[in-house]
């Protein structure tokens, strides 16, 4: 404020464009209306990028306390000129379907529910569910998401086999047969399997040299080779820590002796306890 002979001059200090005005004295307070859609819905349909689609066919209806109450409210085209407008809609849940997709695009055939709520001069509309990546709303303006379809490459088109031309020696034309790959041995055949205890007795000249040896139980022991003893003797031996067979085969024993031996011991104390 600057004080004048007849009075005052007042002034503003700082930069308020837009916001407000001081003239002669007089200031001037400027309030911007703010642009809220009460009075329709908006419906708009773009791509992943925010580009506006044309051709999607919606339909929309309120839905009651069953679904044959439900009411259709209308259908509708979207266009890359306006948004698709649908006013007069009273409070309630809706449901907005997707019947149709753009040229090129995945059609959303999940339904899209919408809360209508009524407001001064209007309604509110807001998404009554998850649609991330899908649909937003916002100030009354549903923008429904297409995804692209995806493209799937073409197959390769097989050529057709060549035909050998006639000769005079091979006057009728032959199709070439494609050699079909011959059998590859197995590097590894398969050895005999013997329980154990029926083993082949290493020095019988016909024995194998190489077996497996099965357990009572059906389970694998290992391989076994045969080997050449001191003596000159044949015996067979573990191939993974060389341990003989026959001393294999009498641990098993004396393992099943001990356990038969237990069973009787204990057997016994039971009948001298009167059990």
């Amino acid at each position: 404020m600057i004080e004048l002979e007849n009075g005052f001059k007042v002034e503003l200090i700082g930069d308020y464009a837009g916001l407000a005005t001081l003239e002669q004295n007089e200031l001037k307070i400027i309030n911007k209306k703010i642009d809220k859609i009460v009075e329709r819905l908006n419906i708009v349909k773009t791509d992943a990028d925010g580009n506006r689609l044309a051709g999607a066919e919606f339909t929309l209806k309120k839905l009651g306390a069953t679904t044959d109450a439900a009411v259709a409210v209308g259908k509708y085209t979207s266009s890359t000129d306006e948004a698709i407008r649908i006013e007069n809609l009273t409070e309630g849940e809706y449901e907005l379907t997707e019947t149709k997709a753009p040229e090129g695009y995945d059609v959303n055939n999940e339904p899209y529910k919408i809360k209508v709520v009524k407001v001064e001069g209007g309604f509110k509309a807001e998404l009554a569910g998850d649609y991330a990546g899908k649909a937003k709303i916002s100030n009354n303006e549903l923008t429904v998401i297409n995804k692209k379809k995806s493209v799937t490459p073409p197959v390769p088109v097989t050529p057709p086999t060549p035909v050998i031309p006639p000769t005079p020696e091979n006057p009728t034309p032959v199709v070439p047969v494609t050699p079909s790959e011959p059998n590859t041995p197995n590097p590894t055949p398969d050895i005999p399997s013997y329980p154990i205890n029926d083993t082949p007795n290493p020095n019988d000249p016909n024995s194998p040299d190489e077996f497996e040896v099965i357990g009572n139980d059906g389970t694998p022991q290992g391989k076994v080779v045969k080997t050449t003893k001191p003596n000159g003797e044949k015996e067979y031996i573990f191939e993974k820590d060389k341990t003989p067979l026959d001393g294999f085969k009498a641990r098993k024993v004396a393992r099943l002796f001990l356990r038969q031996v237990e069973h009787l011991q204990f057997g016994t104390m039971l009948q001298e306890w009167d059990l």
